[in-house]
């Protein structure tokens, strides 16, 4: 049966899975928000000729800026997933390795 300690260690390395899988569902909707941009800049511009020149610029540039901040924002929840992934694996490997050195040095 598992010790209180062990069962502390399982708890957070599971809460760590749970949480990179959070960062992998916030970047899939980053990037579905991201690629479902229409181009408000580009209508403008069909619908208001020259004389909206500096609107057309301007939200052109808000697009394009929050496509960057997208971009940017799905990168550090990719990054954060494999951080948090990884994490939960060298936890893993920790523990066992603890307990094989242990078992070696005080068999039962």
């Amino acid at each position: 049966m598992a010790s209180d300690h062990e069962k502390n260690l399982v708890v957070l390395t599971e809460h760590l899975l749970h949480l990179a899988e959070k960062q992998r569902k916030a970047s899939d909707q980053i990037a579905g928000s991201t690629r479902s941009l229409v181009d408000p800049a580009r209508q403008v511009s069909d619908t208001h000729g020259i004389a909206c020149e500096a609107t057309h610029l301007a939200v052109s540039a808000a697009i394009s800026a929050r496509r960057a901040g997208g971009k940017q924002m799905q990168k550090v929840s990719n990054e954060l997933d494999l951080k948090l992934t990884d994490a939960s694996a060298y936890y893993g490997n920790a523990d066992a390795a603890g307990a094989q050195m242990l078992n070696h040095q005080m068999p039962r």
